[in-house]
């Protein structure tokens, strides 16, 4: 019922040329803009309709609703972790039309049994936990919704292959909007929770149904499970979803050792509140560093130099991106709280401030191991990872007796500085790294120093500060040429197209 057609497979064109082109670069960057933009969008849609349910539920059933979302978001982390990761460099490697389509089918058969798989656990669980009636069942419900977009986003992986950013962007959208607009329906036909849980299964179903208008026809696939193939991708890709589990893991841990270690539930809640901002922009870095994963396991397998190039100007790119990002966060942390959540959460402006620290380092990490898992060097990656988690045990073990919420966040940022020394470190083994400049270090950090200084400046609100302190660092990273000539070119072509 939910396959798509299998088209011919004897004259379908070969898709790669967008990653081995004189464009690509350009290319990545407005691929970059595009999702850039489109992950703006999809969060204020998402904002709303996280407002319309709570409002309307009510704080009771808000959490209810929480709680079987949280299981179902459980479900779709495990099952995809890696596999999308794997699949956009899988697809970028192969040899033929042919190759292609056949490793996109068995990517789409996996989904479906890892998928088919976790979410009748997801219930299960529900039950044997003595959950009621109605959070099992809408487990049930949310869960076939995660099962129709999990289906989904295995089948779109192509257009990440072929940077139709546009495309993707797109789809990022319709999910969030149609999100929205059930809620929203819900709410004026009077509906109740598992309605709201209905919504879920219903955009998954929209989603899919838009998969052969996104998609090129030699790109339609049907899902195939023969074994060999699935063991292949399951083998190759657990390093990855490895990889991705326990960076999503730090702060779930830190937040459970707060709860066992800590007796203030303020702190407590201080620190939820910074981790679930936190959560919210680390999902930007992420989002980049899946877009050049193609053109840099390309250039991997056929062109050092070309790798070369895209990894110092990811790093550049990245860490000027971090460091805006991060100052931003540092000079508006209570206002961007108190709007939130209201004037009572501002006391959690300390520790976002220092969980800034390992945004940042997010950042830069996020274009050194996208190059490490095209080189097939996701083995490491996920050593490296596991180490952090086990600093990030650790350091909170230790720190958060001492200073609470803070010294959480002083864990999360000493294991994300290991994972980016370590990264570092693998990339100049794996070759890269060697011929990595860091001389645009020390103007990065000059073009910072006078945007935080705004904060010397008396009678500034805080949101004056951060709006000031971004646009004297942006001006200064563009003056002192930090920032790639791709970017500041597309950024010149748009001011003279207006």
């Amino acid at each position: 019922m939910l396959a798509v057609p299998e088209a011919g497979t004897s004259d379908a064109p070969q898709p790669p040329d967008a990653l081995t082109g004189d464009d690509v670069a350009g290319r990545v960057v407005r691929g970059g803009a595009a999702r850039v933009s489109g992950f703006l969008v999809s969060n204020l849609l998402a904002a709303a309709g996280a407002l319309i349910v709570l409002r309307y539920l009510g704080v009771d059933e808000f959490g209810r609703y929480g709680v079987v979302l949280a299981i179902a978001a459980l479900v779709q982390g495990v099952t995809d972790a890696g596999l999308s990761v794997t699949g956009t460099r899988e697809l970028s490697l192969a040899a033929s039309a042919e190759d292609r389509r056949r490793v996109l089918a068995h990517l789409v058969g996996l989904r479906i049994v890892l998928t088919g798989i976790g979410v009748p656990a997801a219930v299960a669980f529900a039950a044997l936990a003595g959950y009621d009636s109605t959070l099992v069942l809408g487990t049930a419900v949310a869960g076939a919704g995660v099962f129709f977009m999990s289906l989904q986003s295995a089948m779109v992986i192509p257009l990440s292959v072929d940077l139709r950013n546009g495309a993707l962007t797109a789809n990022e959208v319709l999910r969030q909007a149609v999100l929205v607009t059930g809620f929203v329906i819900v709410v004026l036909a009077g509906g109740g929770l598992i309605a709201f849980f209905a919504v879920q299964a219903a955009a998954g179903l929209v989603l899919l149904a838009v998969v052969p208008l996104l998609l090129e026809r030699h790109d339609r696939v049907r899902p195939r499970w023969a074994r060999d193939e699935l063991r292949k991708l399951a083998v190759v890709g657990l390093p990855v979803a490895l990889s991705a589990v326990l960076t999503a893991a730090y702060l779930r841990v830190l937040v459970i050792l707060m709860s066992l270690v800590s007796d203030d539930d303020e702190q407590i809640g201080l620190f939820v509140t910074s981790t679930r901002i936190f959560e919210l922009v680390a999902a930007l870095p992420v989002m980049l560093s899946v877009i050049v994963l193609p053109v840099l396991s390309v250039a991997a397998r056929d062109d050092p130099g070309r790798l070369r190039y895209v990894v110092q100007q990811m790093t550049q790119l990245m860490a000027v991106g971090g460091a805006l990002v991060t100052l931003v966060l540092v000079l508006a942390a209570e206002p961007i709280l108190e709007i939130l959540g209201g004037a009572e959460y501002a006391a959690a402006a300390p520790v976002l401030r220092v969980q800034s620290i390992a945004l940042f380092t997010l950042f830069v990490t996020a274009a050194w191991s996208p190059t490490l898992i095209g080189m097939h060097r996701q083995v490491s990656v996920a050593g490296a990872v596991a180490v952090g988690l086990v600093i990030a045990i650790a350091g909170g073990l230790v720190l958060i007796p001492a200073g609470e919420a803070e010294g959480a966040a002083w864990a999360a940022a000493a294991a994300d500085t290991f994972v980016l020394a370590a990264c570092y470190l693998l990339l100049r083994r794996a070759g890269p790294g060697r011929e990595l400049s860091l001389a645009f270090v020390p103007r990065l950090a000059l073009a910072a120093a006078p945007a935080l200084a705004v904060v010397l400046i008396p009678g500034l609100p805080a949101v004056a500060d951060a709006i000031a302190g971004a646009a004297i660092f942006t001006a200064l990273a563009l003056a002192l040429r930090i920032v790639p000539p791709e970017v500041t070119g597309l950024l010149s072509r748009r001011a003279l197209s207006r």
